[in-house]
């Protein structure tokens, strides 16, 4: 699927982009640390192109394989009923938005799983899925990505169950239903629930280079991005801006144009801000 699904090109972009902004250490393959990434942490996995519906399983199948099941039901029946809202073939420009989908369906799907497990797995049978070895394994594995990578793969199950459960509290799954029909339009509106709904503002462009420059991409800069980037400047969690999430919260927009000259990358950053205060652009 990972070769079906992404473009080498548009890794090259990534790995141009998350290089510039510090994330990734210059002499890292991000297709490598993608598929390792995805190898190591992948329990089940449903298809939306094609409805098949998959989860890995052990020699015996126990409460562990029971919970994902119920992960991966919801997004199939989440599909039927209400249809999920990312694209077959997404617009990578719009990432930010295509994260904040995401973090509905996959929040909508971890909250459905902790009911399952609370209402119909018993306390002894769940402490008896937790394999200390196999945890161990995939933490650590989790461990050797750099910070913005471990954050993208965790943040829509975390970040999106916190926003889903948010909905649900108002009134049920009918909330969470509706959210399907008018999805949320930026990852702020993940962060900051209060702010669903409202419009995102686009900024104007950065500046063009001058020949021989050529603009390569142009995509969305949304609020979790730069809050995984204040939190481990340089993919160090030790030099983290201190109230990285208040920088992030005066977020209304934001844009990265990556400008290209051969092997040689440039970055242009437009981003606004919802008050005067300036912290946001001096957090950057």
């Amino acid at each position: 699927d990972f070769d079906e699904e992404i473009k080498r090109s548009d890794v090259d972009i990534d790995q141009r982009t998350l290089t510039l902004l510090g994330a990734i250490p210059k002499d890292q393959d991000l297709d490598e640390l993608y598929r390792n990434a995805l190898a190591g942490q992948v329990a089940g996995v449903y298809d939306q192109r094609t409805g098949e519906l998959l989860v890995l399983a052990g020699e015996e199948e126990g409460p562990l394989e029971r919970i994902t099941l119920a992960h991966e039901l919801e997004h199939a029946l989440a599909d039927q009923a209400l249809g999920l809202p990312i694209a077959d073939d997404p617009d990578l420009s719009r990432a930010d938005s295509l994260l904040a989908r995401t973090a509905l369906v996959e929040g909508d799907a971890t909250l459905t799983m902790e009911l399952y497990a609370v209402r119909h797995v018993g306390l002894g049978d769940l402490l008896g899925t937790i394999d200390a070895s196999v945890l161990g394994t995939v933490e650590q594995d989790l461990a050797g990505l750099p910070y913005v990578l471990q954050r993208e793969l965790l943040w829509p199950y975390v970040d999106g169950a916190e926003f889903v459960c948010h909905l649900y509290a108002r009134g049920g799954w009918a909330p969470v239903n509706r959210a399907y029909e008018r999805p949320p339009a930026s990852s702020d509106q993940i962060l900051f629930p209060r702010r669903y709904g409202a419009a995102v503002a686009d900024p104007r462009d950065p500046p063009p280079l001058d020949e021989p420059w050529s603009l390569l991409d142009r995509s969305e800069l949304g609020a979790a991005h730069l809050l995984w980037l204040f939190q481990a400047p340089g993919d160090d969690p030790d030099r983290g801006l201190p109230r990285a999430r208040a920088l992030v919260e005066s977020w209304r927009g934001g844009e990265v144009h990556l400008w290209a000259r051969g092997a040689d990358s440039a970055a242009g950053i437009r981003l606004l801000e919802r008050d005067r205060s300036g912290a946001l652009c001096a957090g950057l």
